[in-house]
């Protein structure tokens, strides 16, 4: 059948249908009803209207990917910053009162950790605890309708904490099988940060004795009872062992240790508390009579060990010292103590007194208390009489508080 129309009707009839079968346009010019020449990029109609085309590929976000060590978890978001300036500002400051320190930790032990990520993670997982802690105290002060927004920033930090501090833990582990002169200043680090998060922990129900936990200083996934603050203390001066200590002294790290005076801890050792010392000369002399003569040695060796920490208090020693005993004390008593030996326990009750000196310390708030209950618990009648004394010093020393750094004295130099 011809068509009436004529040639050239024909040919402009089906020229104008070819362009309304385009289904590629842009949703501008779609939502407008008008004709979109599909520029690549943006259209000619939007970059007229100064508008942005559905045309236009979405810019890619700036970055520049950090190498991730398997297992561990990215640092990349707004809460994390909130973390870093937590520590920088706040948390780094009760690590230590010596200002030259402190400067050191909001500087050069900041930029440290950016190179490793084990090392951030740390970090940023002690300062999440630090700020979960801040918010708890606010819950005593806020009223009632802002107390449910705090607990919910209470419970966002404290997952932060955990994620950070087993990421970190976790590619610690994995580093500490090869020990080098590099890679030892952030070991160092880490063990220091790692040793003060253990504390941290028993705020959130964690571990304060008798639980199986993994022992982070060894190549296998080993489990103890031995306290997992006691283990972290430990391992602090492992690692100086391993790495030696003159790779640390002359890496960026070397402020934290040449921040301790050791030397100067000998010549103030002055003498113990009357009732201490009475407590625990009375403590030995049971063991000595009631007690298997294994036990016996390893618990009154720990005790002779403890003394030099209580006379380094009374002398007028560096808080500190209170570490000294944790990192000293021998593997027999920890065998003693990981099978919850009453004798044990009572030692371990006596450090508690020592420990309640560093109550001014966010770390360390409660953390005497909790412990001595956790003590008793465990003890029967028989040995229960023993813990009136670490009781009734741990009650009336309350908030008495002493200024000073609290990172352990690790290397057993001070009262020697």
């Amino acid at each position: 059948m011809e068509s009436h129309l004529p040639q050239t009707a024909q040919v402009q009839i089906s020229h104008k249908r070819s362009q309304l079968k385009s289904r590629t346009g842009c949703i501008q010019c779609k939502n407008r009803k008008v004709k979109c020449d599909e520029a690549p990029g943006s259209c000619g109609a939007c970059i007229k209207r100064r508008t942005r085309c559905s045309l236009r590929p979405p810019t890619p976000p700036v970055s520049s990917p950090r190498p991730q060590i398997a297992g561990t978890v990215p640092v990349s978001n707004l809460l994390d910053l909130e973390l870093l300036h937590n520590f920088s500002t706040k948390t780094c400051l009760t690590l230590t009162s010596h200002a030259p320190l402190q400067e050191f930790y909001q500087t050069t032990f900041i930029s440290e950790a950016l190179r490793a990520d084990y090392l951030l993670h740390c970090l940023l997982g002690l300062s999440a605890f630090h700020l979960a802690q801040q918010h708890r105290e606010m819950l005593d002060v806020v009223d009632e309708q802002q107390k449910s927004t705090v607990r919910s920033k209470v419970g966002e930090y404290l997952v932060a904490a955990h994620t950070h501090h087993n990421a970190g833990l976790s590619t610690f582990r994995q580093t500490l099988t090869s020990i080098t002169p590099e890679n030892c200043h952030a070991l160092f680090a880490s063990s220091i940060l790692i040793a003060g998060t253990s504390f941290a922990l028993p705020w959130d129900g964690g571990m304060l004795l008798s639980e199986p936990v993994s022992n982070s200083y060894t190549t296998q996934d080993s489990v103890s009872t031995i306290p997992e603050w006691l283990l972290m203390l430990r391992g602090i001066r492992i690692i100086l062992t391993e790495a030696r200590r003159d790779w640390i002294e002359a890496g960026p790290m070397s402020p934290i240790l040449k921040s301790r005076e050791y030397e100067s801890y000998g010549k103030n050792i002055g003498q113990v508390d009357e009732d201490t010392a009475v407590y625990l000369d009375s403590l030995c002399a049971y063991f000595v009579q009631y007690s298997d003569p294994h036990v016996c040695d390893a618990c009154i060796t720990a005790i002779e060990l403890l003394r030099k920490s209580f006379a380094g208090i009374a002398g007028g020693c560096d808080p500190s010292v209170v570490f000294f005993w944790p990192a000293q004390v021998s593997a027999d008593f920890l065998t003693v103590l990981e099978g919850n030996t009453p004798e044990a326990l009572l030692v371990l009750a006596s450090f508690c007194m020592l420990m309640d000196t560093l109550s001014w310390c966010w770390l360390f708030q409660g953390w005497s208390p909790n412990m001595l209950k956790a003590i008793e618990g465990m003890l029967d009648t028989k040995w229960k009489q023993w813990l009136s004394w670490p009781l009734q010093v741990v009650i009336k020393n309350g908030a008495r508080q002493l200024k000073g750094p609290i990172l352990a004295v690790i290397e057993g130099k001070c009262c020697s």
